[in-house]
Protein backbone atom coordinates (compact mmCIF):
# COMPACT_ATOMS: atom_id res chain seq x y z
CA UNK A 1 0.00 0.00 0.00
CA UNK A 2 2.74 2.32 0.76
CA UNK A 3 4.42 1.78 -2.28
CA UNK A 4 1.09 2.05 -4.11
CA UNK A 5 0.91 5.68 -2.48
CA UNK A 6 4.88 6.69 -3.49
CA UNK A 7 3.80 5.78 -7.07
CA UNK A 8 0.91 7.85 -7.19
CA UNK A 9 2.67 10.58 -5.45
CA UNK A 10 5.57 10.76 -8.13
CA UNK A 11 2.79 10.32 -11.14
CA UNK A 12 0.61 13.16 -9.57
CA UNK A 13 3.93 15.56 -9.20
CA UNK A 14 4.65 14.40 -13.33
CA UNK A 15 1.36 15.11 -14.35
CA UNK A 16 1.58 18.79 -12.52
CA UNK A 17 4.92 19.45 -14.40
CA UNK A 18 3.59 18.69 -17.78
CA UNK A 19 0.89 21.14 -16.96
CA UNK A 20 3.73 24.01 -15.95
CA UNK A 21 5.46 22.85 -19.12
CA UNK A 22 2.87 23.20 -21.33
CA UNK A 23 1.45 26.40 -20.51
CA UNK A 24 4.79 28.38 -20.67
CA UNK A 25 5.05 27.41 -24.42
CA UNK A 26 1.78 28.71 -25.21
CA UNK A 27 1.91 31.80 -23.18
CA UNK A 28 2.86 35.36 -24.43
CA UNK A 29 5.89 37.38 -22.95
CA UNK A 30 5.34 40.87 -22.45
CA UNK A 31 7.42 41.85 -25.33
CA UNK A 32 5.09 40.05 -27.69
CA UNK A 33 1.97 41.88 -26.43
CA UNK A 34 4.11 45.37 -26.88
CA UNK A 35 4.76 44.39 -30.57
CA UNK A 36 1.28 43.14 -31.27
CA UNK A 37 -0.31 46.26 -29.51
CA UNK A 38 2.15 48.72 -31.17
CA UNK A 39 0.75 47.03 -34.77
CA UNK A 40 -2.77 47.37 -33.77
CA UNK A 41 -2.21 51.41 -32.87
CA UNK A 42 -0.35 52.33 -36.13
CA UNK A 43 -2.87 50.69 -38.21
CA UNK A 44 -5.46 52.74 -36.24
CA UNK A 45 -3.62 55.72 -37.16
CA UNK A 46 -3.03 55.30 -41.20
CA UNK A 47 -7.19 54.29 -41.01
CA UNK A 48 -8.37 57.14 -39.24
CA UNK A 49 -6.00 59.85 -41.11
CA UNK A 50 -7.22 58.40 -44.49
CA UNK A 51 -10.69 58.41 -43.46
CA UNK A 52 -9.71 62.20 -42.31
CA UNK A 53 -8.69 62.75 -45.84
CA UNK A 54 -11.34 61.00 -46.94
CA UNK A 55 -13.94 63.02 -45.67
CA UNK A 56 -11.50 66.71 -46.10
CA UNK A 57 -11.91 65.31 -49.52
CA UNK A 58 -14.95 65.04 -49.69
CA UNK A 59 -16.12 68.02 -48.51
CA UNK A 60 -14.52 70.20 -51.33
CA UNK A 61 -16.11 67.88 -54.04
CA UNK A 62 -19.52 68.90 -52.51
CA UNK A 63 -18.49 72.69 -52.03
CA UNK A 64 -17.25 71.97 -56.09
CA UNK A 65 -20.90 70.16 -56.71
CA UNK A 66 -22.93 72.94 -55.12
CA UNK A 67 -21.46 75.89 -57.04
CA UNK A 68 -22.42 73.61 -60.60
CA UNK A 69 -25.66 72.95 -59.62
CA UNK A 70 -26.11 76.87 -58.31
CA UNK A 71 -24.94 77.36 -62.54
CA UNK A 72 -27.53 75.04 -63.61
CA UNK A 73 -30.05 76.95 -61.65
CA UNK A 74 -28.96 80.59 -62.61
CA UNK A 75 -29.38 78.23 -66.69
CA UNK A 76 -33.02 77.12 -65.46
CA UNK A 77 -34.07 80.49 -64.06
CA UNK A 78 -32.39 82.92 -66.83
CA UNK A 79 -33.98 79.98 -69.82
CA UNK A 80 -37.34 80.38 -67.92
CA UNK A 81 -37.53 84.09 -67.97
CA UNK A 82 -38.36 84.54 -64.33
CA UNK A 83 -39.65 87.60 -63.46
CA UNK A 84 -38.33 89.56 -60.84
CA UNK A 85 -40.29 92.23 -59.25
CA UNK A 86 -42.09 94.19 -62.08
CA UNK A 87 -39.22 92.95 -64.27
CA UNK A 88 -39.23 90.24 -66.94
CA UNK A 89 -36.80 88.82 -69.71
CA UNK A 90 -33.87 89.00 -66.97
CA UNK A 91 -30.86 87.08 -67.22
CA UNK A 92 -29.59 84.93 -63.99
CA UNK A 93 -26.78 84.60 -62.89
CA UNK A 94 -23.40 83.94 -60.18
CA UNK A 95 -20.90 86.56 -59.82
CA UNK A 96 -17.44 85.42 -58.01
CA UNK A 97 -15.73 88.71 -55.91
CA UNK A 98 -12.22 89.18 -55.06
CA UNK A 99 -13.89 90.64 -51.90
CA UNK A 100 -15.98 87.94 -50.47
CA UNK A 101 -13.65 84.49 -51.23
CA UNK A 102 -15.76 82.04 -49.04
CA UNK A 103 -19.40 83.41 -50.68
CA UNK A 104 -20.66 83.92 -54.56
CA UNK A 105 -24.27 85.82 -55.64
CA UNK A 106 -26.88 84.25 -57.39
CA UNK A 107 -28.66 87.50 -58.95
CA UNK A 108 -30.76 88.56 -61.67
CA UNK A 109 -29.13 90.63 -64.49
CA UNK A 110 -32.05 93.76 -63.87
CA UNK A 111 -29.37 96.47 -64.47
CA UNK A 112 -29.75 98.89 -66.73
CA UNK A 113 -33.65 98.38 -67.03
CA UNK A 114 -34.95 97.35 -70.83
CA UNK A 115 -35.74 100.24 -72.75
CA UNK A 116 -36.65 99.34 -76.32
CA UNK A 117 -40.49 98.78 -75.54
CA UNK A 118 -40.27 95.73 -77.40
CA UNK A 119 -41.88 92.42 -75.58
CA UNK A 120 -38.65 90.90 -75.86
CA UNK A 121 -36.54 93.72 -74.72
CA UNK A 122 -34.04 92.08 -72.03
CA UNK A 123 -32.04 94.07 -69.29
CA UNK A 124 -29.06 94.33 -67.76
CA UNK A 125 -25.42 94.00 -69.31
CA UNK A 126 -24.00 90.84 -68.28
CA UNK A 127 -22.12 90.93 -64.94
CA UNK A 128 -23.03 91.91 -61.87
CA UNK A 129 -23.40 94.98 -60.02
CA UNK A 130 -24.68 96.38 -56.37
CA UNK A 131 -27.65 97.72 -59.18
CA UNK A 132 -28.62 94.21 -59.69
CA UNK A 133 -31.09 92.10 -57.84
CA UNK A 134 -29.62 89.57 -55.05
CA UNK A 135 -31.37 86.48 -55.53
CA UNK A 136 -29.37 84.79 -52.77
CA UNK A 137 -26.15 85.25 -51.29
CA UNK A 138 -24.10 81.36 -50.94
CA UNK A 139 -21.31 80.83 -48.41
CA UNK A 140 -18.95 78.13 -48.91
CA UNK A 141 -18.76 76.28 -45.59
CA UNK A 142 -15.94 74.04 -43.77
CA UNK A 143 -13.02 76.44 -44.61
CA UNK A 144 -13.52 76.28 -48.34
CA UNK A 145 -12.72 79.34 -50.32
CA UNK A 146 -13.06 81.04 -54.02
CA UNK A 147 -8.81 80.54 -54.68
CA UNK A 148 -9.18 81.75 -58.16
CA UNK A 149 -11.50 82.57 -61.10
CA UNK A 150 -10.20 83.47 -64.50
CA UNK A 151 -12.13 84.51 -67.92
CA UNK A 152 -10.37 83.42 -71.53
CA UNK A 153 -10.60 85.32 -74.48
CA UNK A 154 -9.58 83.14 -77.18
CA UNK A 155 -7.73 81.57 -78.37
CA UNK A 156 -5.34 81.10 -75.19
CA UNK A 157 -5.45 84.44 -73.12
CA UNK A 158 -6.32 84.43 -69.54
CA UNK A 159 -7.51 87.24 -67.15
CA UNK A 160 -7.48 85.83 -64.09
CA UNK A 161 -7.86 87.46 -59.91
CA UNK A 162 -4.26 85.55 -60.00
CA UNK A 163 -2.00 85.05 -62.86
CA UNK A 164 -2.79 85.62 -66.07
CA UNK A 165 -2.92 88.38 -68.77
CA UNK A 166 -4.29 90.82 -66.42
CA UNK A 167 -6.28 90.84 -63.13
CA UNK A 168 -9.58 90.69 -62.75
CA UNK A 169 -11.99 91.56 -59.60
CA UNK A 170 -15.14 89.89 -60.15
CA UNK A 171 -16.12 87.45 -62.54
CA UNK A 172 -19.99 87.07 -63.84
CA UNK A 173 -21.59 84.40 -65.47
CA UNK A 174 -25.12 85.07 -66.33
CA UNK A 175 -27.74 83.13 -68.82
CA UNK A 176 -30.69 84.91 -70.83
CA UNK A 177 -33.29 83.79 -73.24
CA UNK A 178 -33.79 82.27 -75.23
CA UNK A 179 -30.27 80.92 -75.58
CA UNK A 180 -28.57 78.12 -73.50
CA UNK A 181 -25.40 79.72 -73.72
CA UNK A 182 -23.81 81.85 -70.97
CA UNK A 183 -22.48 85.47 -71.22
CA UNK A 184 -18.71 86.12 -69.18
CA UNK A 185 -18.11 89.40 -67.66
CA UNK A 186 -15.53 90.27 -65.70
CA UNK A 187 -15.11 93.61 -63.68
CA UNK A 188 -12.87 95.98 -61.43
CA UNK A 189 -13.33 97.98 -58.79
CA UNK A 190 -15.67 101.39 -60.21
CA UNK A 191 -15.83 99.66 -63.61
CA UNK A 192 -16.88 96.60 -65.21
CA UNK A 193 -16.80 95.19 -69.00
CA UNK A 194 -18.09 92.40 -70.67
CA UNK A 195 -15.24 92.20 -73.55
CA UNK A 196 -11.59 92.82 -73.96
CA UNK A 197 -10.36 93.75 -76.86
CA UNK A 198 -13.54 93.54 -78.94
CA UNK A 199 -13.04 89.78 -78.09
CA UNK A 200 -16.23 88.15 -76.00
CA UNK A 201 -14.88 85.80 -73.27
CA UNK A 202 -16.15 82.09 -74.54
CA UNK A 203 -14.72 80.04 -70.98
CA UNK A 204 -14.43 80.82 -67.83
CA UNK A 205 -12.84 79.03 -64.38
CA UNK A 206 -13.32 78.56 -61.03
CA UNK A 207 -11.05 77.06 -58.41
CA UNK A 208 -11.89 76.06 -54.62
CA UNK A 209 -9.44 75.58 -52.39
CA UNK A 210 -9.37 73.68 -48.51
CA UNK A 211 -7.85 74.35 -45.25
CA UNK A 212 -5.53 71.41 -46.27
CA UNK A 213 -4.70 73.17 -49.79
CA UNK A 214 -6.50 70.72 -51.88
CA UNK A 215 -7.49 72.16 -54.89
CA UNK A 216 -10.91 71.80 -57.46
CA UNK A 217 -12.43 73.53 -60.18
CA UNK A 218 -15.21 74.34 -62.86
CA UNK A 219 -14.41 74.82 -66.05
CA UNK A 220 -17.70 76.83 -67.87
CA UNK A 221 -17.62 77.06 -71.58
CA UNK A 222 -19.94 79.63 -73.72
CA UNK A 223 -22.12 76.97 -74.78
CA UNK A 224 -23.54 76.38 -70.96
CA UNK A 225 -21.06 73.22 -70.04
CA UNK A 226 -19.91 72.80 -67.10
CA UNK A 227 -16.79 70.35 -66.23
CA UNK A 228 -14.87 69.55 -63.35
CA UNK A 229 -10.89 70.33 -63.54
CA UNK A 230 -7.96 69.83 -60.90
CA UNK A 231 -7.22 73.64 -61.41
CA UNK A 232 -7.82 77.11 -63.35
CA UNK A 233 -5.21 77.43 -65.46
Amino acid sequence: MGHSRSCLARLVRRIAGHVRHTSSCVGFTVIELLVVAGIISVLSIIVIVGQQAFGRGLLLANAASDVALSLRNAQVFGIGSRTVGTVSNAGYGLDFSIASPSSFSFFADTDPLASCGAPNCKPGNGYYTSADALVQLYTLNNGIEVQNFCALVPPAQWYCKQGGAGTIEHLSIVFTRPNTSATIGVGNIGAGFTNILGVPFTKACIALISRELTTRALLVTQVGSVASTPSCP
